[in-house]
């Protein structure tokens, strides 16, 4: 009896083996270079084991395929290819959008219809529609503006880098990053609050960002009326 269980389970685990096996070379049989995946894990184990969010993941296995045009890898038993030239990704989202309409993120309609509404978690017909409607506003000329985002952020980090390992609030820090960028990209205005912290519009931008009854009760009805606006379309 016991050696009977024992071959059972050594004959277990050797098929078991045998298929993670024969699954990880997927990409092998395929002709595409890859990222070697682990038992189980593939590529997102330390994102399973909540030590790393799964951008940061896809960062390394970015880097990992080095100069490749593209690479494939896996999340957990799923293979998953990623490309990194930029004229296959404008192939893919461009010239062959038709068939490449389905998201990694599947969301509940009828579990959240507002998520639902997210372009970047819409697929199918639905991400057609929106990129249709998306499409037009990122022109050469919106785009350029995000150097004025990395104009922000350059600020950022040389007002980090003068305190000298001082103690700074990360929720402030933030707020001042958002009001400049609000108020570079959408008005115009360099504020620099980060060394001038008691401008006019950052001031102004705290008082509608600081929870008290008034704001909240302000926001809540404008989401309410946004609420009411999405159904009425909807429907």
């Amino acid at each position: 009896m016991i050696w009977d269980l024992l071959l059972l389970g050594v004959t277990l685990c050797y098929l078991v083996n045998l298929y993670f096996s024969w699954h990880k070379n997927y990409w092998l049989r395929k002709g595409f270079p890859f990222v070697e995946p682990l038992f189980f894990f593939g590529n997102i184990r330390d994102v399973v084991l909540m030590r790393k969010t799964i951008g940061q993941a896809y960062k390394e296995i970015y880097e990992k395929l080095g100069s490749k045009p593209l690479g494939g890898f896996f999340k957990l038993r799923e293979p998953i290819l990623m490309l990194k030239h930029p004229d296959l990704i404008r192939k893919v989202l461009v010239d062959e959008f038709e068939s490449f309409q389905s998201n990694d993120i599947h969301v509940r309609r009828d579990a959240n219809p507002l998520l639902k509404l997210n372009p970047l978690l819409a697929s199918g017909a639905k991400w057609r529609s929106m990129k249709s409607l998306w499409s037009p506003h990122w022109d050469k000329a919106l785009v350029s503006q995000s150097t004025m985002v990395r104009n922000v952020s350059q600020k950022m980090v040389s007002f980090l880098k003068s305190t000298s390992g001082e103690y700074i609030e990360g929720k402030e820090l933030s707020r001042k990053f958002v009001s400049d960028v609000i108020a570079s990209w959408a008005i115009g205005v360099e504020l620099d609050s980060f060394h001038n912290p008691n401008v006019a519009f950052r001031i102004m931008s705290d008082r509608i960002v600081n929870r008290n009854f008034k704001s909240t009760s302000l926001f809540s009805w404008l989401f309410t009326l946004r609420i009411y606006q999405i159904y009425s379309n909807s429907g």
